[in-house]
């Protein structure tokens, strides 16, 4: 699945991130330039325009993300409520004054959500932090990106679940899911078992199919299908950067994992996210974490759309 008067608190964070892994070299640092500046906040609505339309489900949060004394919400004191809130590029979410034409809350059948007090008095930095975004992703793939907070609501027919052990419903691809191993595992399964909800493109393949598993051969959807129970045990429990210099099969199918839903390195699999520049005295554990179907913006019955800012490196 980050902006405002927090810079100096989160430049702070990053430049103690870059001790940490050993950067000889003074590195630029980004620091969050509001797209859109006003008197009150860096923040900006930009869907609805105003305040007064926002959906009574929506409007206490969107009034926080908005608030300029908004202090930051610790993990533990946030709590799941049916609203959700997802960080894309602007480009993507927002066009002539309404939501994009066309637009989809991300590019994956399932994608990642968090909820809404993630972003709570915390500036562009901060939030990307706050839900597993590194240095490296910061500063090579976000840089330069006017971002926005999608916060809104499912339709009636997606219902939350609780299910953590991947034992998913019959209306499985109709739930919102903890963002757990075993859960990604079950959904790469089922996505694979239905020929319907996937496709094999070359490599080079640019199609928009956000509905749909990209896959590069029936070979992967096989190596999927097949991937045994222990391999998937392995996976789950054995740390991101020994898969990679190990290598072999579990690699494999953890890249697989990376690439068909955005599993990155930090993906911690216990339902929450990881805070990758907190402190040492700061809880590892960051915010409730989510899978859920992948939906047009078009066919939300309620959002809101808030400008976040603009990632830039000052030298």
């Amino acid at each position: 699945m980050t902006h405002k008067h927090w810079v100096c608190s989160a430049t702070l964070g990053l430049l103690a991130f870059t001790t940490l892994v050993g950067v000889a070299q003074p590195q630029p640092i980004p620091s969050t330039e509001p797209a859109n500046k006003s008197k009150t906040t860096s923040r900006k609505l930009l869907y609805p325009a105003n305040l007064r339309d926002v959906s009574p489900a929506l409007k206490p949060h969107v009034e926080r993300l908005l608030a300029v004394d908004q202090k930051p919400i610790e993990p533990n004191d946030a709590k799941a409520s049916g609203v959700y809130l997802r960080i894309i590029s602007r480009q993507y979410a927002f066009e002539n004054g309404k939501p994009k034409t066309g637009g989809w809350i991300g590019t994956r059948p399932f994608v990642f959500l968090t909820i809404p007090e993630t972003a709570y008095g915390r500036d562009l930095l901060g939030t990307l932090a706050a839900i597993g975004y590194d240095l490296e992703d910061i500063l090579e793939t976000e840089k330069g990106a006017e971002k926005v907070a999608v916060v809104f609501t499912y339709p009636d027919k997606v219902k939350a679940s609780d299910v953590k052990d991947g034992a998913l419903p019959e209306d499985w691809d109709q739930r919102v899911y903890p963002a757990t191993w075993d859960n990604i595992f079950t959904l790469a399964d089922r996505m694979t078992t239905d020929k319907e909800r996937w496709v094999a493109l070359r490599p080079d393949g640019d199609g928009f199919l956000p509905a749909k598993f990209q896959l590069r051969s029936d070979r992967e959807v096989s190596f999927i299908r097949g991937f045994p129970d222990e391999g998937k045990r392995r996976v789950k429990m054995t740390d991101y950067a020994a898969l990679r210099e190990i290598g072999g099969a579990d690699w494999a199918y953890r890249q697989l994992i990376e690439r068909l839903f955005g599993a990155s390195e930090h993906y911690r699999g216990d339902g929450r996210t990881k805070l990758t520049l907190a402190g040492k005295r700061k809880p590892r554990a960051g915010f409730l974490e989510f899978l859920g179907p992948n939906t047009e913006l078009k066919d939300l019955p309620v959002l809101a759309i808030v400008g976040l800012g603009t990632l830039r490196v000052e030298e």
